[in-house]
């Protein structure tokens, strides 16, 4: 247990009520650490400037306005730096990646502090900049990145969420001894009911036609959360067009937000793909419900990606006990753990033809499903959230302990 007079300070763009996977898992690791008796205060940004507490844990939010561009991105950068450099001393200070480059502030507000300083790396920048949009020289591009895998190697310990990003880190400049892997988390730590309520669902059964409004049984595609520019579509919308003349009892649902949603809307429309159901992001409290509601879970990643970005999506697939499929790289995170607990099939990108085999086999070999659901109870036993918040928990207590 460590000593209550241990102060750490998690610094992060968003945090909730803001969405996202980084601004979930910060949440539930700044409560788990608040539990084990540090003191912990979150720094991150919204509309307005804001304190409050968060349970145990204090929320300090900067107001910003500013746009997802370079500029907007260095102008809430510069505005956690100052702000952080105004706080009291922290013994720890945990930093991720939103916004971009987030690492360089945290070495020179652990400096200033004299702080342990961990880098919780959910994504890879400036690597992923070019694959999500943000344009810049290939030269700054180079001393970005040289200044970023610098800091990381000047940090006390950098965590990655996947083998494929330590390998990354590694490969680009980051000394291996710095680098640790914790996997990130299904929802759900802090709301034990709803784990509970998503594992106890029988499987292959109808659980979403009620929330869908549909009494209908269908065969559930289900695909939870953003669709970014890292993510695409085209094969799935490939394989949903074959599967509408072939089977029409299989169903794509979208819920959540992002660039890619209003293109499946038009293409929907465009196509007449009445399989493909579009919903907004669902609150929590109808959220084991709708996970569960998905006879199949499914996740894109670009090739290009493996290493910079670990969907989190497959660990809720586990949750739900679900199958899951990934239509991306074989080297990446999702694929290595959905093979090691037989949960699932990869499915390269542009192979529309291998998805309908796969969904088509899952529709109608119950052995075959059941197979993969058993792989997803299993590693759902892992990758669990109390699991990855000790180890957290753990190394960073070691961490203090080496400066003593």
């Amino acid at each position: 247990m460590a000593q209550k007079s241990s102060r750490i300070l998690f610094i992060n763009r968003v945090y909730p009520p803001a969405r996202g996977t980084s601004a979930r898992v910060l949440r539930d690791l700044a409560q788990g650490f608040a539990q084990a008796g540090w003191d912990v205060t979150i720094l991150s940004a919204g509309q307005r400037k804001v304190e409050f507490q968060d349970g145990k844990v204090r929320v300090m939010r900067i107001a910003t306005n500013s746009r997802k561009t370079l500029f907007g991105f260095f102008w809430v950068w510069c505005g956690l730096l100052f702000s952080a450099l105004k706080l009291p001393r922290f013994d720890v200070v945990v930093t991720m990646t939103d916004p971009p480059l987030l690492v360089v502030a945290g070495r020179l507000i652990a400096k200033f502090k004299n702080a342990k300083h961990v880098h919780w790396c959910q994504d890879v920048y400036p690597d992923l900049a070019p694959l999500v949009g943000l344009k810049m020289p290939a030269f700054l591009m180079r001393v970005l990145a040289k200044i970023s895998r610098r800091s990381m190697t000047s940090c006390d310990q950098v965590v990655a969420v996947g083998r494929c990003m330590e390998q990354h880190l590694i490969k680009t400049g980051v000394q291996a001894s710095r680098v640790t892997i914790i996997p990130n988390w299904p929802d759900g730590f802090y709301a034990p009911a709803l784990l509970t309520k998503i594992k106890t669902v029988v499987a292959n059964d109808d659980a979403g036609g009620a929330l869908l409004k549909d009494t209908t049984p269908k065969f559930r595609v289900l695909y939870s959360g953003t669709l970014s520019r890292v993510h695409p579509i085209a094969t799935i919308l490939e394989a949903a067009q074959i599967l509408q003349k072939q089977q029409a009892d299989i169903e794509f649902v979208f819920m959540g937000e992002g660039p890619a949603y209003e293109k499946i809307a038009v293409e929907k429309t465009r196509l007449g793909l009445e399989n493909i159901r579009l919903l907004p992001q669902q609150p929590d409290d109808v959220l084991a419900d709708f996970l569960s509601s998905g006879d199949v879970h499914i996740v894109s990643l670009k090739d290009e990606a493996a290493g910079m970005v670990v969907p989190a999506r497959v660990y809720a697939a586990f949750a739900a006990t679900r199958p899951c499929i990934l239509i991306g790289p074989p080297t990446c995170e999702a694929a290595h753990v959905i093979k090691e607990y037989n949960a699932g099939e990869i499915i390269p990108q542009g192979r529309a033809d291998l998805l309908v085999r796969a969904l088509t086999r899952y529709r109608h070999e119950s052995d075959a499903w059941y197979a993969a659901h058993q792989g997803a109870q299993r590693a759902a036993l892992i990758f669990e959230p109390r699991r990855a918040i000790e180890n957290w928990i753990a190394r960073t207590r070691n961490t203090l302990k080496k400066a003593s």
